[in-house]
């Protein structure tokens, strides 16, 4: 009994339908061994295991290639048991870390590659080894952060394209045991090639326009987001803000300033000097994958001593969390009016200060620290920020217009103005009626002495009479009106007022001088203000999802605070706008980003000024394009038949175009040498059916069309052409009339028959390439 099951499994095991393609299976190896190096370059896994992946894969094919007709029954048993080890490990790796399985399913997929590839009889196990491969390339593009892994798939698609060719070939070739297939001919494979890039080419513009229509709306709220779940080691260095770029940063102020490093940001410290100057390169920082742009919020300062800013002093209180996520409570007095979630994954591209970036207000972290040191000025980690770091952040934002802040943000100060300007020269102090605020709101309305000229520019500007936010536009728009942003900065004078030099000797500045301004100006009108310094939004890639963030994108803003709102981001800087979240982005968003994104790039590699005459001049073709609009909808409201009319005219000259040009260059070329004549008449015959065939006569050419048209009958005016061109004799006048109207009514013939003759252009294919009887043979023409 046990012999004749042996036997039986024996003659299951043999393989049938063997796969004998060489060409295939090294077409198949070759495309997984690029998922596996697409694996290695995203150091997904380890190097090592790839490179004994590969290795394992290689012996695996040429084993399976040498075993490919026997039943291998001891190696199928044990692929199969193997098989489930690999398994049981995903699924121990994947209950110790939850939040990302992307790695485990990747170390699967490989051990599934590697011991599959013992036992690739058939061709359908080749397949298999195919998309698997195509699981992995899919994996490691999860992990790319960069447009550049483009070139993967490319290469990808190079290898298995050829696959799926020789895979359907062999298919074939096994209907027919007595006739195996020949090698394709060079026609028919340009004929494939031809097909395919024409579907593909259909595919990818029929995706375009579909795109294109429909609106793209942010991501599903997901918890289980990408990061890191612990360091396996860090040094806690306390809860001071440190930046790498600035090793020896002092805690409060020098007497001078320090030397701006154009490597890092000097407003990620301890307080903000505003007698910093210097430009910032443009060097990678971070990607952000969002659900909204904004802006990236590390720090923000309270109190401004004429030359700078300064953070809170003490010890933020510390948050603990033996479990991801982090719980970031806001400040019980703090009104928070969230409309929207913004969900956030940084990618950290090059070193960072130990301050935590997110939008504003974050509400869950997902950082790897079992603890934090967080208050409403910024969080803080227990280590800087390394490269390679991912963390997660979500965030509840205001999304209201400016209308709508002046209609619900309330006075703090119960509409007055700061003391500064209610009683000039008093001794009146914020805490006396009736400059009565919160405790915890007098922090940011506190300023040192100013310059007198100073409270008298914010006595004219300040609207008396009106909402905190009306005030709050007043002071923007002008600064925005009177001032301009410049990188090249007279340094600041020995114990100078910055808000004094740069709204009255300067005139121009950094965005730091801009919040420096907007947030004294906002205090002396009676609202709360602080700067916050950190990222702007960055450049959206549409290919990757993400926003690539430059150590130039690195920028100051102003916070207000509006009673019954909460603390809200306002921009002072010309030039730069708040990023705006919309629930769908509209149609038209491919191309858009597309083309900013392509833009973006090729200007980079331009000259300055060279980008900036290209700038204006696209800025001209708008502005230009936009005129010629809205002169036409003005024009179409005044006179709604008017678009009809020019659709009407347009329509006529597309039908004129279609008709006329050929016949007119046709009967203009009729006096003229018989030659040009059938030049002209061969080239429309070629655009009606298809073009004359390199190396056939034109007598074999219309032999052919002959066939397809019985009715044409060219032989009286081949003959008269034939003398006029080999016989050495121009055609006298009868003959030349004879010869046009024989050719125009071949023309009109061929014109009004086109579509039929398109149906048989297959058939008119198949005839070409055989010889008519009594034709002698066309040396090096292949058969179409």
């Amino acid at each position: 009994m046990l012999g004749k099951s042996l036997h039986n499994l024996r003659r299951l095991a043999v393989p049938r339908e063997i796969e004998e393609s060489r060409g295939l299976r090294l077409a198949v190896w070759a495309s997984v061994c690029v998922s596996i190096a697409a694996l290695a370059l995203q150091e997904v896994v380890n190097p090592s295991v790839v490179l004994s992946s590969i290795l394992l894969i290689t012996a695996g094919n040429l084993f399976s290639w040498w075993r490919r007709s026997r039943p291998n029954i001891a190696l199928k048993l044990a692929v199969a048991a193997l098989t489930l080890v690999a398994l049981a490990s995903f699924l121990r790796q994947s209950y110790l870390q939850p939040y990302d399985t992307r790695t485990p399913l990747a170390e699967l997929f490989l051990w599934v590659q590697a011991l599959h590839s013992f036992d690739l009889p058939r061709r359908r196990d080749l397949l298999f080894s195919l998309v698997s491969s195509f699981i992995l390339l899919a994996l490691a593009a999860s992990y790319s952060l960069s447009a550049a892994f483009a070139w993967m798939v490319v290469l990808w698609l190079a290898c298995a394209a050829p696959s799926l060719y020789l895979a359907q070939r062999s298919r074939l070739s096994s209907f027919s045991s007595n006739d195996p297939v020949k090698s394709p001919s060079g026609a028919a494979f340009k004929g494939a090639s031809a097909a395919l890039s024409m579907l593909l080419a259909a595919v990818l513009i029929i995706g375009l326009l579909v795109g294109a229509f429909i609106p793209r709306f942010p991501a599903t709220y997901i918890r289980s987001l990408p990061f890191s779940l612990r360091r396996p080691w860090f040094s806690a260095q306390g809860y001071s803000v440190r930046n790498p770029g600035y090793p020896q940063l002092p805690v409060k102020p020098p007497d001078h300033p320090l030397d701006v490093n154009p490597e890092a940001y000097f407003g990620f410290g301890p307080y903000l000097d505003l007698r910093a100057r210097g430009k910032l390169m443009d060097l990678p920082v971070m990607r952000v994958r969002s659900t909204e742009p904004a802006y990236w919020r590390g720090l923000a300062f309270t109190t401004y001593n004429g030359y700078s800013w300064l953070l809170p002093e003490g010890e933020p209180p510390r948050l603990h969390a033996d479990q991801q996520p982090f719980n970031l409570p806001a400040p019980e007095k703090d009104a928070h009016l969230a409309m929207k979630t913004i969900l956030q994954t940084f990618y950290l591209q090059n070193d960072q200060p130990n301050v935590v970036f997110t939008a504003y207000r974050p509400s869950l972290l997902y950082y790897p620290s079992d603890y934090l040191y967080y208050d409403d000025c910024g969080i803080r980690s227990p280590f800087e920020l390394a490269e390679g770091l991912v963390y997660s952040a979500v965030s509840f934002g205001i999304d209201l217009d400016d209308e709508r802040l002046s209609s619900l943000g309330g006075s703090v100060m119960q509409g007055h103005l700061h003391p500064y300007l209610e009683a000039p020269g008093s001794q009146a102090r914020l805490g006396d009626p009736p400059y009565v605020v919160a405790g915890d709101k007098q922090a940011y309305l506190e300023l040192p002495p100013l310059p007198d000229r100073v409270i008298q520019l914010a006595r004219e500007i300040i609207p008396r009479d009106a909402a905190p936010m009306q005030r709050v536009k007043a002071i923007e728009d002008f600064l925005a009106r009177e001032y301009a942003y410049s990188l090249d900065v007279p340094p600041l004078p020995p114990g100078g007022d910055a808000v004094d030099h740069f709204l009255f000797d300067s005139r121009r500045g950094y965005c730091e001088h801009f919040a420096t301004a907007h947030a004294v100006l906002c205090r002396l009108a009676g609202v709360p203000s602080r700067v916050a310094t950190g990222y702007a939004t960055g450049d959206y890639n549409p290919l990757t999802g993400l926003y690539e963030v430059s150590l130039d994108d690195a920028h100051a803003w102003v916070e207000v605070y509006l009673a019954g709102v909460g603390w809200v981001t306002r921009e002072p800087t010309p030039g730069f706008t708040l990023p705006e979240g919309h629930g769908s982005y509209g149609v038209f968003w491919v191309f858009r980003d597309f083309f900013a994104w392509v833009g973006r790039n090729l200007s980079s590699i331009l000259p300055p000024a060279v980008r900036s005459s290209l700038k204006r001049g696209v800025s001209a073709l708008g502005r230009g394009l936009r005129a010629l609009a809205s002169g036409v909808l003005y024009s179409s409201r005044q006179a709604p038949w008017l678009p009809a009319a020019l659709a009407l005219l347009v329509l006529a000259g597309i039908a004129l175009r279609r008709r006329s040009p050929k016949r007119y260059a046709f009967t203009s070329s009729i006096a003229g040498d018989p030659r040009a004549l059938m030049g002209l008449f061969l080239e429309e015959v070629g655009r009606l059916i298809r073009p004359r065939p390199p190396g056939w006569t034109i007598q074999e050419y219309f032999s052919m069309l002959r066939e397809e048209v019985p009715a044409l009958d060219l032989g009286t005016e081949l003959f008269l052409y034939e003398r006029a061109r080999y016989g050495g004799r121009a055609l006298d006048g009868e003959e030349l009339d004879r010869f046009r109207a024989g050719m125009l009514r071949a023309l009109e013939g061929l014109r009004s028959a086109h579509r039929p003759i398109r149906r048989l252009r297959g058939i008119a294919l198949r005839k070409s390439g055989q010889r008519r009887s009594g034709a002698s043979p066309r040396p090096g023409t292949d058969n179409v």
